[in-house]
């Protein structure tokens, strides 16, 4: 038998090693982008449920001028409208949360809008003006509770 001193080809040892490598690689590859779209995911879920909370504020800031009135003995801001944003919160403000247009679901999104002094007090009969704090909770999509929050003050006037 001749046997050839320049042989050219791979071995099967050097293909197994190749192939281990290459499935290393592609198995941290796909991990980062399984991570990489999930972050993307609930950065949309964040911006969604911040969305709702300034749609809430908007239609709060509408509607203090029905409860605010320059005569004093007919001013019933804020306790009134503390009372009307109550009954958005147990409404849930649908016009918020139950968006079918909207790109993005929130699961069990809720929100809810408190009224407050300046120091963080419950409000009384002469705040003015108040600090209105709107929180959006819902599930994010791996089944974690997740929160949005913003505040504004506003006056009566």
């Amino acid at each position: 038998m001749h046997k050839r001193l320049n042989q050219s080809g791979v071995t099967l040892l050097e293909i197994m090693i190749a192939m281990g490598i290459f499935a290393v690689v592609v198995g941290i590859s796909a991990s980062s982008l399984a991570s990489f779209y999930t972050s993307i995911e609930t950065q949309k879920e964040r911006i969604a449920a911040a969305q709702s909370c300034r749609g809430a504020i908007n239609l709060a800031r509408q509607m203090r001028s029905e409860f605010y009135h320059v005569v004093p003995d007919q001013n019933r801001f804020p306790e009134d409208w503390q009372a009307w944003l109550n009954g958005k919160n147990q409404q849930n403000w649908p016009e918020f949360t139950s968006s079918p247009g909207n790109e993005v679901h929130l699961r069990d999104h809720v929100i809810v809008a408190q009224l407050y002094d300046l120091d963080g007090n419950a409000i009384s009969s002469n705040t003015n003006p108040v600090v209105l704090h709107v929180r959006a909770s819902w599930l994010d999509t791996r089944g974690r509770l997740m929160d949005a929050y913003i505040a504004t003050i506003i006056s009566g006037q």
